[in-house]
């Protein structure tokens, strides 16, 4: 299967070879036989690459990513919720106790001012 690149595109099929000079610089190396550069497959022994089996790869695979991306959308959205209800929860506490606290102190001054007259 031709590879791909990391942005989804097209990969190469074949690769240019090279060997190091003594200076430590990129030579390309040349076949004997026929007088032109080597070149490496990127390809599967004996693989031939045909579009549709590319198409149909991206296809598998894309089909593979929706189903992941679905289930993790899902789980973040889960896991919002489940933090806006925490915190709404935490804050409806807070208010609860702040009522209770206010009316605690309405009630005692009620009681001081009775005891005053």
């Amino acid at each position: 299967m031709r590879p791909l690149t990391e942005k989804g595109e097209w990969g190469a099929k074949t690769k240019k070879v090279y060997v190091l000079d003594e200076n430590g610089k990129r030579v390309p190396l040349i076949d004997k036989k026929t007088g032109k550069q080597e070149v490496q497959s990127l390809l599967q022994d004996g693989e031939k690459a045909t579009p549709q089996q590319w198409k149909a790869e991206i296809q598998s695979l894309q089909a593979e990513y929706d189903s992941i991306g679905k289930e993790k959308s899902k789980t973040a959205t889960e896991l919002a919720y489940a933090e806006v209800i925490s915190y709404n929860r935490k804050n409806l506490e807070r208010e609860l106790r702040n009522e209770s606290r206010q009316k605690e102190r309405q009630q005692g001054r009620g009681k001081r001012r009775g005891e005053e007259i």
